[in-house]
């Protein structure tokens, strides 16, 4: 096998409450996770030695700090290959917007090379690698929807969430995580009525619940400090669509179970000149 070609998805945060700050430095988080089907494509090839990233679509930096790279290298290292890859990436879900595209290539990588290099090495050992990489990869190997917790590490899988459509936009505006955690006013104590939400207390939650339950704490003050999050978020509930912010933003999203809606939605904001993007949600 000397070439792997892989889609790497993009995921939306359906509920995501910010606990408390850690010995670590990190933060416990307790989330929603939904996998979309949002995605880039990531061709992997065996070269003789080292590791090359090359980027179409939206352009990422293609150095060692790409997490793509590090998560490369860290396969190579821990299990000590001595072939080298060269990594094509082609980039549609959009950076710094919330949705896990970094994470979600990162882990696209390690699943990869694990069978170009047919390295055999066991999920869990991929996990861990995963769980070095990044607090989001580890989701990424499992997908569909997920419950997480501690640093977004510890994940349960739902297994009969329900399906629904998606319409998101991208504001022309990054944020960084690592600001947004800086931004956010954490109390010393958990705010335990949110997490009584349906979501956790009972796993077969209908797509009324979950609409009505849809929860982002970064979202005030993010929104605080970049109001066209908010404009654009208003924009896709005058539409009737339920709507959060995903992530630490920018991107925000609105749903629907109604696939006609989602398109004339979609279509609606195209015209307006919005970065827009319809998708739908992928299930275990």
């Amino acid at each position: 096998m000397n070439s792997i070609s892989l889609l790497s998805y993009a995921k939306v945060n359906l509920y995501l409450d910010i606990l408390d700050k850690r010995p670590d430095n990190y933060h416990n988080i307790l989330s929603l996770f939904q996998e979309i089907d949002l995605a880039d494509k990531i061709v992997l090839e065996e070269i003789p030695e080292g590791i090359t990233l090359h980027s179409e679509g939206i352009k990422v930096p293609e150095g060692n700090n790409n997490l793509v790279v590090k998560a490369a290298r860290l396969f190579q290292e821990t299990f000590q290959i001595k072939k080298g890859v060269s990594i094509n990436l082609i980039k549609k879900i959009p950076v710094s917007a919330g949705l896990g595209g970094g994470s979600s290539n990162a882990a696209s990588v390690l699943k990869g090379l694990n069978l170009l290099w047919q390295a055999k090495i066991p999920n869990e050992k991929i996990l861990s690698l995963a769980f070095k990489s990044g607090s989001d990869v580890p989701f990424f190997l499992i997908g569909g929807t997920c419950i997480g917790k501690g640093r977004g590490e510890i994940l349960i899988p739902v297994h009969n969430s329900p399906p629904f459509w998606l319409v998101i936009i991208k504001p022309e505006i990054s944020v960084s995580t690592q600001w947004a955690y800086q931004k956010l006013e954490l109390t010393n104590t958990k705010n335990m009525d949110r997490i009584n939400c349906p979501f956790f207390t009972d796993t077969n939650y209908d797509f009324i619940t979950l609409k009505n339950n849809l929860y982002n704490k970064f979202e005030s003050c993010v929104i605080r400090e970049f109001p066209k999050i908010g404009e654009k978020k208003k924009e896709l509930e005058c539409f009737g669509l339920n709507a959060l912010m995903s992530g630490s933003g920018s991107a925000v999203f609105g749903i629907t179970q109604e696939k006609e809606k989602a398109e004339s939605v979609y279509n609606n904001l195209k015209a307006k000149g919005e970065q827009v993007f319809l998708a739908k949600t992928r299930h275990h």
